[in-house]
């Protein structure tokens, strides 16, 4: 004959689990809302060197950011056409922002 033995636990246990998972949904609400990044303002650093370098060979313009010649990004590269739209679009916003 095997005998068992019964876990005088399993009333507690069956009862903690739902209440350890309520309290983590409304943890998880109370730490995403606490902080709201949108507010958040990153300013750009004065070593950091942008520039806009035509490349006569493919006939595209190419964006690189540098830190004293060192590149820091993947280099952008645009068409002349999408350059020239950026620079419109730029000399627009100064325009208004002026009035």
């Amino acid at each position: 004959m095997i005998c068992r033995k019964k876990n005088k636990n399993l009333g507690l246990n069956s009862f903690l689990l739902p209440l350890l998972i309520i309290c983590s949904f409304s943890l998880w609400g109370q730490v995403e809302s606490s902080y709201n990044l949108s507010k958040s303002k990153l300013t750009q650093s004065s070593n950091i060197s942008s520039k806009y370098t035509y490349d006569p060979r493919s006939g595209l313009y190419i964006y690189s950011e540098t830190i004293d010649g060192y590149p820091i990004n993947t280099p952008l590269v645009i068409s002349p056409k999408e350059f020239q739209a950026m620079v419109l679009a730029e000399q627009m916003k100064g325009y208004f922002q002026g009035k």
